[in-house]
């Protein structure tokens, strides 16, 4: 297993400038099938305002896309994500999260949970530093299947942090000029056409709060939200240039000067 799992962590890295951007999260969920089988599964990126969530990208698998957001109708939904948040990067079966006896007594539960034959849960967040980002994977078995076991859990913690990197990568390569893409020197954003910020590079955060320290995210800067695209403008730390959008989204380099 543990060769298989490292060839599988070499083959997802290796995917991240060879699968498109469009396909990634749902070629991902096909890899991860080798060593942890799973009947469903969902990759939800999104970010956090006023303790709220709100949800920016959804990849599904074996799952329709809405149902991910009948959870928003259950009070739990906030608890349980919330709960999962305070542990980031740690798979948490739903008895990590609370007593089995009292889960299956919440309405999420009994209405969406059984309903839809997501009988066990093993969900995991990742939250990107110095931002209100987040990314949240849940693999879901059906009641005919397997309980998640301790080895599934460790098997997973540690895929996740390959998954996401990987991802990211994956986004960079495809909004970034790829001269820039292993420079650590280089910032780098994707960002949407409302000025909300969908990943970026460690570097970012910091820079932006020299730059503007009261600046917090998801949302970008509005010095650099109002630019547009193709420009490039100077700043005290860093020159900004700014690519053209593609599938409504926005790539930005942020070269030091």
């Amino acid at each position: 297993m543990d060769q298989v799992l490292s060839d599988l962590i070499l083959d997802i890295h290796r995917g991240a400038t060879r699968i498109s951007v469009d396909n990634f999260q749902c070629w991902a969920f096909e890899q991860i099938q080798v060593v942890l089988p799973f009947d469903s599964g969902i990759w939800v990126n999104g970010h956090t305002k006023d303790k709220q969530f709100f949800t920016s990208e959804v990849s599904t698998y074996n799952q329709r896309e809405e149902l991910y957001h009948l959870r928003n109708l259950y009070d739990e939904h906030s608890y349980l994500l919330g709960r999962m948040m305070r542990e980031p990067g740690i798979p948490l079966n739903r008895n990590m999260l609370m007593p089995e006896s009292e889960f299956r007594e919440l309405p999420i539960y009994k209405e969406y949970f059984s309903k839809y034959d997501m009988e066990y849960a093993l969900g995991t967040v990742k939250r990107l530093h110095n931002t209100d980002h987040y990314s949240y994977m849940g693999l879901y078995r059906s009641a005919s299947s397997n309980i998640f076991s301790e080895r599934d859990r460790r098997t997973k913690q540690t895929l996740l942090l390959h998954l996401f990197d990987s991802y990211r990568y994956c986004r960079f390569y495809h909004f970034i000029d790829h001269k820039y893409l292993d420079d650590r020197e280089v910032g780098k954003l994707v960002v949407d056409n409302e000025g909300v910020i969908r990943d970026l590079s460690d570097n970012v955060a910091v820079w932006f709060k020299r730059q503007w320290p009261e600046w917090s995210g998801p949302y970008l800067p509005a010095e650099l939200k109002e630019l547009g695209t193709e420009i490039v403008q100077e700043f005290k730390a860093f020159r900004a240039k700014i690519n053209k959008s593609k599938d409504d989204l926005v790539g930005i380099e942020l070269h030091p000067i």
